[in-house]
């Protein structure tokens, strides 16, 4: 019987939640929030079937792969609310993909999660999310599932050049339509742990690598399973409108029970052990035109050999599109921007004072530009959260980020590409030849 996986989050803890919700400085937080949606079409070799690493029972994808042109289509709208360097962030999520001849499959996400100010060089994410996977296909109707389940995330800032995380999971899987030979219906435990490290050889250039543990329990003892994995890939902003990646995945997983054969008509099974080696490659490119329009292209494949030859497997999957992102931030109740004199740039970095030590304003005049983000030491050098609003029609954009007491380091992303900040008082080395603006706040 063909098993379909989904990575997912976990449970958000209600103190944390309720406690942000509650907090006295709310009504100066920025509200965030981004939409994308995709819409591609492709071909894959081996449909109702995930591709990394995958929970494999029966040899119906060894004999019988089912291959079909799909049309898919993705929408993740998500909002959140920054406090005083804690941040609470909902979203939802859907993935559709449908088939000429062998129906569709509907994913649906919900997701909450809550992540702390950093503390020091350490972030803390708690998350929750449900999942509800439904299939059209009456072959595979009975493999529709739901989930629910909690992740606890702590991640480390290893200064401007890397990050380092650790991660647990506990998912609680189970198929209402999907009977197991010794009754009842399916019912699976996952327990997961991660752990990472983004490295950024030069700026635009990101290598991860990750290495994990899984443990599945399950009603059906075919699925019971231990599981090893290592990954590595690379993320790279070849040009302001072009990103590229590549990954590698090796998993090796144990079924103490893996392999059933049926007696006679009694519907009970020989179990037999089994060890398997999954392969998992994949790359991608994305081509940013204007407006938040792009395009992109997408490749996923993975091969599988099993000690039960029956059992082997391999599938490939290609997918091209376009795609839409929108973003905004509106800091609520925010003083009013500084004077900027006509023709003159504006200084890059202004303290404030503010709830947790201090707020910097950070502002930069770039005519043209679609995207502006600022990055630092306070938001691990990630752009997503440091995106900035534009402001008026000449091309100045800002932001105003809880930076916490000390010295830090930032600089600009305009369009993809990392700007020094012209006007600060003061610069330091960058660690690629280049420099940092830095910004003392008492």
């Amino acid at each position: 019987m063909v098993r379909l996986l989904r990575g997912c989050g976990g449970a958000a803890a209600a103190g944390l939640v309720c406690a942000l919700l509650a907090a006295p400085v709310a009504a100066e937080s920025p509200l965030s929030g981004r939409a994308e949606a995709e819409v591609g079409y492709g071909y894959d070799t081996n449909l109702f079937l995930d591709a990394v690493p995958a929970l494999v029972k029966g040899n119906v994808i060894a004999t019988e792969p089912v291959a079909a042109p799909v049309l898919h289509v993705s929408a993740a709208p998500r909002l959140g609310v920054r406090a005083a360097g804690h941040t609470l962030e909902g979203g939802y999520g859907l993935w559709l993909h449908t088939t000429e001849w062998h129906g569709s499959l509907l994913s649906q996400q919900g997701r909450l999660a809550y992540r702390s100010p950093l503390l020091g060089p350490v972030e803390v994410t708690v998350a929750g999310l449900v999942d509800r996977l439904l299939i059209t296909d009456d072959t595979a109707r009975a493999d529709s599932f739901w989930v629910g389940g909690g992740e606890a995330t702590a991640a480390v800032l290893l200064g401007s050049l890397a990050r380092a995380w650790a991660t647990y999971r506990g998912l609680y899987r189970a198929y209402p339509d999907l009977v197991v030979p010794d009754g009842g219906t399916e019912r699976n435990r996952d327990h997961s742990g991660l752990l990472g490290a983004s490295l950024r050889p030069r700026y635009g250039l990101e290598v991860l690598v990750t290495a994990g543990v899984t443990r599945n329990d399950s009603n059906d003892r075919r699925l019971d399973l231990t599981r090893l994995r290592g990954g590595v890939g690379a993320r790279w902003q070849a040009r302001p409108w072009l990103a590229v990646g590549v990954d590698y995945a090796l998993a090796g997983q144990w079924l103490p029970a893996g392999t059933g054969d049926p007696i006679g008509q009694s519907g009970k099974f020989n179990y037999l052990a089994r060890t398997d080696v999954i392969h998992g490659f994949g790359a991608h490119a994305a081509f940013d035109l204007v407006g938040g329009l792009g395009l992109f292209l997408r490749y996923e494949g993975a091969a599988a050999t099993s000690s039960d030859s029956s059992l082997g497997y391999a599938r490939h999957v290609v997918v091209a599109g376009a795609s839409f992102s929108y973003g905004f931030a509106s800091p609520l109740g925010r003083p009013a921007a500084p004077d900027v004199a006509e023709g003159s740039p504006p200084p890059p970095a202004v303290v404030e004072p503010g709830p947790s030590g201090g707020r910097a304003r950070f502002t930069l005049r770039a005519p043209g530009a679609t995207r502006v983000a600022v990055i630092g030491d306070f938001n691990a050098w990630d752009p997503r959260r440091g995106e900035m609003t534009r402001e008026g029609q000449d091309g100045l954009f800002s932001a105003v980020v809880d930076v916490g007491s000390g010295r830090h380091a930032y600089s600009f992303v305009v369009d993809g590409r990392v700007r020094r900040p012209a006007g600060a008082a003061e610069y330091a080395p960058d660690g690629f030849g280049g420099e940092n603006a830095t910004l003392q706040v008492p």
